[in-house]
């Protein structure tokens, strides 16, 4: 839910995982939460686990594959939503999407990761809170626990 146009003016979010039931929803300025408990993301700064989105692996996992081998365990769940939600209760240390993904489809995660106190830029560290919500913008995107983390991990993707 958002109260303009940008990134930026979301206020609520809610993502629930069809699957197991799990309800996560943020509210700006009073945290993020998981089945009614509040959450935070990742509290050391080791490269543990990795999640990724790839559109069309040929295409996407070869440019991010440096990144992917500094980490202890990668995992590509299909749900952009998802990843960003599991990257905000802690069990995953960073989330890339090398290639476009609609600001539609990770605006309510952005809330999450932003709320459990986890940072969210594109792939060059700009923010995405000026970025337009809607199906037709688009971005690559990386979050993280937190910023040392993003900071190494640009550092990782442009040094390659």
């Amino acid at each position: 839910v958002a109260g303009g146009s940008r990134i930026g003016d979301i206020f609520m979010a809610y993502v629930v995982n069809l699957v197991s039931g799990d309800e996560f929803w943020a509210e700006k300025g009073k945290g993020a939460f998981l089945n009614g408990k509040k959450i935070r993301t990742q509290d050391s700064d080791e490269l543990m686990v990795i999640l990724f989105e790839a559109q069309k692996p040929a295409r996407d996992i070869p440019g991010i594959l440096p990144l992917l081998s500094s980490f202890r365990r990668t995992r590509c769940m299909g749900s952009v939503a998802l990843d960003l939600a599991h990257l905000a209760m802690g069990s995953a240390t960073v989330f890339i999407n090398p290639f476009d993904s609609r600001s539609f489809d990770f605006g309510g995660g952005w809330l999450l990761v932003k709320e459990a106190g986890g940072f969210f830029t594109d792939l060059l560290g700009s923010s995405m809170e000026d970025s337009e919500i809607g199906l037709d913008h688009t971005s690559p995107l990386l979050a993280s626990a937190n910023e040392k983390i993003h900071g190494r991990v640009l550092e990782i993707i442009h040094d390659g």
